[in-house]
């Protein structure tokens, strides 16, 4: 909220700062009255109506299926960017790459980008939090597996969603070793600048200039690693949800599309889909084939749905992170945080149906883990599995 005021007062240009201020205040207000609200209390503290599940071996399937992916994945694709860096790439052929090896497949290899959101948004860092928790054998396999896909082709942010829910399971445990917690907090930036040196390729990029309007868009070239970072994370999703905001008003006439940027609202009403992703990609950088600008989820509501669909789906999602809270289940509570940065960068529908937040959904609220024996606990004192709570269970 304070960075598009920021970029607004000193770059007084684009009156789109404070409509995007705006839609961030009512959106943050709803998530507030959404959170505080116990609509689904009983039913979270509850057992009735609930399917109980071994979460070990629902972990395993789901890292077997994970594997069966990444085999067909690259079985099929034509090139593996961090391959081409190593080969010399250059950041052009290496943001290619990264476009094709999902978003340009046709026919049946278009499932893939699904079923790679899916495991990558939501299933695999709940399997891995699952297995860390309760100590799988498999656990690092799986981690390491997770995360050897994520900087496969250069993604930048994306190893985050291997560290993000572990590092939360540990503050929500009681383990007393701070060691597993002290290497994957300090694992973020080291990797983080890592993989920014890499995605650019072989060649450098200079900047123009500190500027601070400049900054706050597309024309801004960062002049290293560092710099690259902190525009991407300040400064890119600010100028994206403003520059969506101008497309939808200079180019769709500011006249709400009812769902049509959702692939699956779009078909379900039959109507065509706009792509707006692709369409204030090529306002700020050109046309490609295979790139989209995401936007934060509250300007993609407001651009589909107005102020009231804004105002809805925000509540809505306020209530969810009150169901994210209210579990007993540590495995679910450590996939807050990712929930939350994927609502920072895309649509809500998207993070539903495309990243599997849908099925999270589900399992918050009609499941209930088997309980697991406290492996700290003494065999002495003859307490079963059963008398364990799940507020017992340790990470790591």
């Amino acid at each position: 909220m304070a960075i598009p005021l920021g970029a607004y007062y000193w770059d007084n240009s684009d009156s789109y700062n404070i409509d995007l201020v705006n839609q961030c205040i009512i959106a943050c207000a709803m998530i507030f009255i959404g959170f505080t609200m116990p609509l689904f209390d009983k039913a979270q503290k509850s057992n009735q109506m609930r399917i109980h599940i071994d979460q070990i071996k629902v972990s395993n399937i789901i890292v077997i299926l994970f594997m069966l992916f990444l085999l067909l994945t690259f079985a099929t694709a034509d090139n593996i960017p961090i391959f081409s860096f190593f080969q010399g790439a250059d950041a052009g052929r290496l943001s290619s790459e990264r476009g094709e090896l999902f978003k340009a497949r046709e026919g049946w290899q278009s499932l893939l980008l699904y079923l790679f959101a899916f495991f990558a948004q939501a299933l695999m860092p709940y399997a891995i939090a699952i297995q860390f928790i309760r100590k799988s054998s498999v656990r690092y396999f799986s981690l390491a597996l997770f995360f050897l896909f994520t900087i496969s082709f250069l993604q930048k942010f994306l190893f985050v969603n291997a560290f993000v829910p572990l590092l939360f399971a540990y503050s929500l445990s009681n383990h007393k070793s701070r060691k597993a917690f002290i290497v994957a907090a300090l694992s973020i930036p080291i990797v983080l600048y890592i993989m920014t040196i890499l995605s650019m390729g072989s060649t450098e990029t200079s900047g123009v200039g500190s500027d601070f309007g400049i900054y706050f868009s597309s024309s801004y070239a960062p002049d290293g690693p560092i710099s690259t970072i902190i525009w991407r994370i300040f400064a890119v999703p600010v100028f994206t949800a403003t520059d969506t905001l101008h497309v939808f008003y200079e180019r769709l006439s500011g006249v709400p599309l009812g769902g049509a940027t959702s692939s699956f609202l779009a078909f379900l009403l039959g109507e065509e889909r706009v792509n707006l992703e692709r369409m204030v990609f090529e306002y700020q950088w050109g046309w490609n084939d295979t790139a989209n600008a995401n936007t934060v989820f509250f300007v993609d509501a407001f651009v589909n749905f107005g102020w009231v669909g804004l105002s809805v789906i925000s509540f809505f999602i306020g209530q969810s992170l009150r169901w994210f809270r209210t579990t007993k289940d540590l495995a679910l509570q450590s996939l807050w945080p990712l929930y939350c940065l994927g609502l920072f960068n895309a649509t809500f529908i998207g993070m539903l149906l495309s990243n599997g937040f849908l099925f999270i959904y589900l399992v918050l609220l009609f499941t209930s883990p088997k309980p697991m024996p406290d492996r700290t606990i003494s065999k002495s004192r003859n307490r079963t599995a059963v008398d364990t709570p799940l507020n017992s269970q340790r990470a790591f």
